[in-house]
């Protein structure tokens, strides 16, 4: 019998985030390595010396430029007393800003961890305390003076070291804040020879922590997951989001997640590895995804490449101009940070017919770690679990396997478990050691618990099912909503939740939460389930967000769904239908 378990051996690396940038500055000098459609070309042009500024109705930095601007910035960082090893905190959308910081801190040898800017709003102020007092900043970056007010209050109250450098965008309207261009021609105290700054770069230490990322908190309590030079180093290498020359012109990714999430220094990293550009979009101005300038920057700045999480995909769709807009420059679209199901898929499919269209897996605590090889399948040949996509096979360097708790030991290919990893990409801990039972040694390696509820069948390919937090158990029988939610959403045609709902002889049952009502009765819905899945799945019932007395689903930044308010209103609902 075949146990859920695969090593594919060691992968080489060269430790440092430099090293990878400087290629693609290598490769292409003079090329576009970022574009900032919000941004105007003379946006902090003090930092480029007197070269020449791209004309154009935006900022557009070549890599030569972009390279210089980030030296400047990692020297006076330098000269300003900041150590190797210190952590950089920003609050910022995205902007060449957030590329600058990239880099310099590539180069000087910083933790950079971008942090979201809402925390600097009053609701808020709690949380950016927290942040402020875990991370115990050197520098922190803010783009304008109300940021700056926010942070130096909440310094204050948190009683932590001030960082030695502030920086502000307006930071001529402030105290004790230097712009960009005041920390680049500041002296400082110290003398930097930048060939030895950039030499040390390129001999980095694998195990400095170079990245922190948050989670998205669907558990409510987002966890830090530092990651290490060495991890980072691992992703590049292996390139498994297929970032590299479309249709043999050079990679342009459009960054439509915020910055604050590790899809943007891991994307845009491995863009300009490649030598491509990466294309900032402003924010939507109702917040969040951003259709319309999406597809403005498909149109005016030939985007070869894109990521799209479900609900962006659903959004880019129902845009009313998508249909008339030229996207012919796309080369790749991949869908993935979420369960795809075949619909949502073949969908993609039929919307991008003229690109290499795959299912892309990642998460906060473990990137680069699998890759999509069915490019070359027609899509009725790609393997699919219940109608849940793969997410593709491991790429080298990475273990992986299906382990069963209960009966302690690693499953059968093709029975589910929580799907294990142990690589040198994924982090070795939380900030703070939080959870510590989500990583164990065992056989020499170190293995990180992702939580999800997956399957590996007979050739290696792995699918996520679920989320082991989000299992419903019946009558001691597993079941993963995720199963439930497409069957439901294929039958109704409404997008659905489901969740767990307690009772007292049965211990749990899943309830179906639809977007709007349906055309289809509470009965008809949950015969439906049980002629689809036998009486062991029946449900406790159906509701609609109305129902709950939403109007929409509860979502975080990563536009998913908040299982545990949703809980709390259907208890609510529940107790209210009972009188």
């Amino acid at each position: 019998m075949a146990f859920s378990e695969i090593d594919t051996g060691p992968l080489k690396v060269i430790p440092s985030i430099y090293h990878y940038l400087e290629q693609g500055l290598a490769r292409s000098p003079d090329e576009p390595a970022v574009i900032v459609m919000h941004q105007a070309p003379s946006h902090l042009r003090e930092l480029l010396e007197g070269r020449p500024i791209e004309a154009g109705a935006c900022l557009s930095w070549s890599y030569a430029q972009l390279h210089h601007a980030a030296l400047q910035v990692a020297v006076g960082l330098t000269r300003n007393g900041i150590e190797t090893g210190e952590t950089v905190v920003t609050f910022m959308p995205n902007s060449v800003e957030f590329a600058i910081m990239l880099w310099a801190s590539a180069m000087a040898r910083l933790t950079l961890a971008c942090l979201d800017p809402g925390a600097l709003g009053d609701a808020r102020r709690p949380e950016l305390e927290s942040f402020l007092r875990r991370l115990k900043p050197a520098v922190t970056y803010v783009p304008f003076v109300g940021g700056a007010a926010a942070v130096d209050e909440a310094l204050l109250d948190s009683g932590i070291q001030l960082p030695k450098v502030k920086i502000c965008h307006d930071a001529k309207q402030v105290t004790g804040w230097l712009t960009f261009e005041q920390l680049a021609t500041n002296g400082g105290e110290r003398e930097v020879d930048t060939e030895e700054l950039l030499e040390a770069a390129r001999r980095d230490d694998p195990s400095r922590v170079c990245i922190i990322n948050f989670t998205s908190g669907t558990s409510g309590i987002p966890k830090g997951c530092p990651r290490d030079v060495a991890a980072m180093s691992h992703v590049f290498e292996n390139n498994p989001w297929d970032m590299k020359d479309v249709r043999t012109e050079p990679v342009r990714f459009v960054l439509s997640t915020t910055n604050f999430r590790v899809i943007a220094p891991q994307f845009s990293c491995a863009a300009w590895k490649a030598g491509g550009t990466v294309v900032m979009i402003a924010p939507s101005p109702a917040g969040g995804f951003n259709a319309t300038g999406t597809l403005d920057a498909i149109e005016k700045h030939g985007v070869t490449t894109l990521l799209l999480i479900p609900v962006m995909l659903h959004l880019l769709l129902a845009e009313p101009s998508f249909t008339a807009r030229n996207i012919d420059s796309l080369g790749a679209v991949m869908v993935g940070a979420d369960i795809i199901d075949r619909i949502t898929f073949t969908k993609a499919h039929s919307a991008f017919n003229h690109c290499r269209v795959s299912c892309a897996h990642g998460m906060t605590e473990s990137g680069g770690t699998v890759t999509w090889p069915f490019f070359d399948k027609p899509l009725d040949m790609i393997p699919y679990f219940r109608d849940i996509c793969p997410i593709g096979k491991l790429v080298p360097g990475v273990a992986a396997r299906i382990w069963d708790h209960e009966a302690k030991r690693t499953t059968s290919r093709g029975e589910p478990g929580e799907l294990c990893f142990s690589a040198e990409s994924v982090v070795k801990q939380y900030l703070d050691n939080v959870s510590p039972e989500s990583f164990f040694l065992e056989d020499g390696k170190r293995w990180f618990r992702t939580g999800d509820l997956s399957v590996m069948d007979a050739d290696n390919v792995i699918f996520i099912v679920g989320r082991i937090k989000d299992i419903v158990k019946r009558a001691g029988i597993p079941i993963a909503p995720a199963a439930l939610e497409i069957c439901i959403k294929a039958y109704t045609d409404e997008e659905t939740c489901v969740i767990a709902t307690p009772h007292p002889q049965l211990g749990q049952e899943p309830f179906a939460i639809l977007k709007a009502r349906s055309s289809k009765s509470e009965e008809d819905i949950k015969t439906h389930v049980v002629t689809m899945f036998g009486r062991d799945y029946s449900l406790a019932g159906v509701a609609s967000l109305e129902d709950l007395g939403l109007q929409d689903f509860p979502l975080n930044s990563t536009a998913k769904i908040l299982k545990f308010e949703l809980q709390q209103k259907l208890e609510e609902f529940r107790k209210v239908s009972k009188h």
